[in-house]
């Protein structure tokens, strides 16, 4: 890849002209967040370990964010199979903390799953479950005990709805009445502090013995068995053989639960970033560019040209009105 501009017959040129979808590759460093920890972060990091440090997955995830989206380290290269022309896709850094590019294909991933293989036209309610101070700070830290509280918030809210469907329909069980729900975790508030508290969306009302949409919730239950054979006893007759088992249809693929970036640009946007918006053509990867003359070289094909580091910030100094806080 050292030599990849010569290997394809798109030029610069044209791989520098705006797509007529409206899809531009995303530009991390040009956002306040990314400048700003850029700038501040070396300092911040310094200032902190006068104090003990910070915790290590802290340390990481901003490490990553601040790789996340820039092509100098490491992207994949998308070539049309017809016209030649290339698309550059930066990695990403795929975790979970505050970047917003990954936080949100996260969200269009699940929001994808949800719609389309769990949430059924039915109506739907939205509760959220806030804790007390002192508990969200120890669920933010203790995952098993962040669990059962979870699970103890589910199943008293499905009690509720059961209570009630048995009072106003004059059910004789609430074991009759069938409910169901999906729950996500926050852990920050508006603030990005620490506050852990749930979104639950609930099934709002429940699926009695006959409701029509029933069995896209309830798991059928399993086929009754056929009747044994009666064998004949002390006789010459040869027993009647038992019909042969009817062919058992192929299992489906597994579903996978994470799509595609390509999918999800489909889903989200109405972009399909597997076609050539030149020819219309079929894009193909070329090659994941992770050495330093395989990504110059896929920045050249692409009309990059690769950016420097952000020079290291100088200490910080705190204006003559403000305080600056140590960290205790």
């Amino acid at each position: 890849m050292g030599h990849a501009a010569e290997h394809y017959a798109a030029p610069a040129r044209a791989a520098r002209a705006a797509r007529a979808d409206g899809y531009a590759r995303r530009r991390p460093e040009l956002t306040t967040l990314h400048r700003t920890l850029s700038a501040h972060w070396p300092a911040f990091v310094e200032q902190a370990e006068e104090a003990g440090g910070l915790p290590s997955f802290v340390v990481r995830e901003v490490h990553d964010y601040l790789r996340c989206g820039l092509p100098e380290h490491g992207c994949a290269l998308l070539v049309c199979l017809d016209c030649g022309r290339g698309v550059l896709v930066a990695f990403s850094c795929k975790h979970r903390g505050f970047c917003p590019s990954c936080c949100g294909r996260r969200m269009s991933d699940a929001s994808l799953h949800l719609t389309e293989r769990v949430l059924t036209e039915v109506p739907l309610r939205h509760w959220v479950c806030s804790l007390p101070f002192q508990l969200r700070h120890l669920l933010g830290y203790d995952r098993a005990l962040c669990a059962d509280v979870v699970s103890a918030f589910v199943k008293e809210l499905s009690r509720s709805y059961r209570r009630r469907a048995k009072e106003v329909h004059g059910l004789s069980s609430i074991a009759l009445a069938q409910t169901g729900a999906v729950t996500v975790v926050q852990r920050t508030d508006s603030a990005l502090r620490l506050s852990v508290h749930f979104h639950t969306i609930a099934i709002d009302g429940v699926l009695a013995p006959n409701a029509k949409l029933r069995s896209l919730v309830v798991p059928r239950p399993p086929a009754v068995p056929t009747e044994p054979v009666q064998l004949p006893l002390f006789t010459n007759e040869v027993p009647p053989q038992p019909a042969p088992p009817a062919e058992r249809a192929p299992r489906p693929p597994p579903y996978k639960v994470r799509h595609p970036w390509a999918q999800l640009m489909r889903h989200v946007f109405a972009i399909d970033v597997t076609t050539c918006v030149h020819c219309q053509g079929r894009m193909r990867l070329r090659e994941l560019c992770t050495t330093p003359s395989a990504i110059a070289g896929a920045m050249a094909h692409a009309g990059l040209a690769p950016q420097p580091p952000p020079s290291a910030a100088r200490p910080l100094r705190a204006h003559p009105s403000q305080l600056r806080l140590a960290l205790d």
